[in-house]
């Protein structure tokens, strides 16, 4: 088995919101592309179809649903259309520009990234101080760089994605 098939995603089903533009169709693409049959959904109906071209021209199922993700009705009928049209749900993008602050009560997890600066081969290049100067935007990670940003990622393939959700662990004595 090679590394690449650690993170194929074959037999997995995918809803991706706000899959008419950008980085929607993105992520609906390289789903795809891993193996994942993958729901589009999006307000722009029309701009759906040429994703969902995308989708199947990899060989995947794709199925398109009209949802405005303002509404809590037509997430549930995303939701319920990809049960009833690709059998599951295994993974969620996020992806459509509305947000909320309700936690994932259903027993949902959520990986999000993003590392912000922290020391590397790259920063080493950084004038004197830059770094401190920076110190707001530098996580507070129990190891060092880097095995803490796989803790985050969301492929089969890293131990955050296989195990429950836990908290970070702190780094107080």
């Amino acid at each position: 088995m090679s590394v690449l098939d650690l993170f194929r995603l074959d037999g997995k089903v995918a809803v991706v919101t706000g899959a008419s533009s950008g980085l929607g169709v993105a992520f609906a693409q390289a789903l795809a592309e891993a193996g994942a049959d993958v729901a589009l959904g999006a307000r722009r109906v029309d701009r759906l179809d040429q994703t969902r071209e995308t989708v199947e021209s990899l060989g995947r199922r794709a199925l398109v649903h009209a949802t405005d993700v303002s509404s809590p009705e037509d997430c549930q009928a995303l939701v319920d259309a990809t049960v009833a049209g690709l059998g599951r749900v295994d993974i969620l993008v996020n992806n459509a520009g509305i947000g909320s602050a309700v936690p994932g009560r259903k027993g949902i997890r959520v990986n999000a990234l993003a590392p912000g600066f922290f020391a590397s081969e790259m920063t080493d290049q950084y004038p004197a101080g830059y770094l401190d100067s920076m110190a707001a935007r530098i996580p507070d990670a129990p190891d060092e760089p880097p095995s803490w940003p796989q803790r985050w990622c969301s492929w089969p393939a890293t131990p955050a994605a296989t195990s429950p959700a836990r908290p970070w662990p702190s780094t107080a004595a």
